[in-house]
This record gives C-alpha cells, sequence and structure tokens, in this order.
C-alpha cells in the first residue's frame, strides 16, 4: 500500500528522471559585454539615493 509521501517522492523523482535529458541538452545564454539587454541611451537617471532610472519607450500609452 502506497502512502501520499512515497506517492509523491515517486513522483517527483519520476519527473527529475524525465527532466534530466531536457536539461541536460539546454543552452545556457550569457550576455557579453556588449549586449546589455536594454539601450542605454533611452535610460535616463533620476536619483542615486534611492536608484531611480526612466527607461523612455517601456510602456505603451495603453499600458
Amino acid at each position: 500500500m502506497s502512502t501520499p509521501f512515497s506517492a509523491s517522492l515517486l513522483l517527483l523523482l519520476f519527473s527529475l528522471l524525465v527532466a534530466s535529458p531536457i536539461l541536460a541538452n539546454a543552452k545556457l545564454s550569457i550576455l557579453d559585454g556588449n549586449d546589455l539587454g536594454f539601450d542605454p541611451s533611452r535610460v535616463t537617471q533620476i536619483s542615486w539615493h534611492p536608484r531611480a532610472f526612466v527607461y523612455e519607450g517601456f510602456l505603451t500609452h495603453e499600458e
């Protein structure tokens, strides 16, 4: 007879078994210095304490 704990443990182990080949083939993307993920010319610093910046064009007018 299976307890809820052992069933949960079995499900967890099965999930890890299925996910491990997927994770083994996953490609990790690392940003280099040239790819910042944002356009620095569109960022305006408004305060250092607390640190606050405004990013122009981040939201549309509807948002």
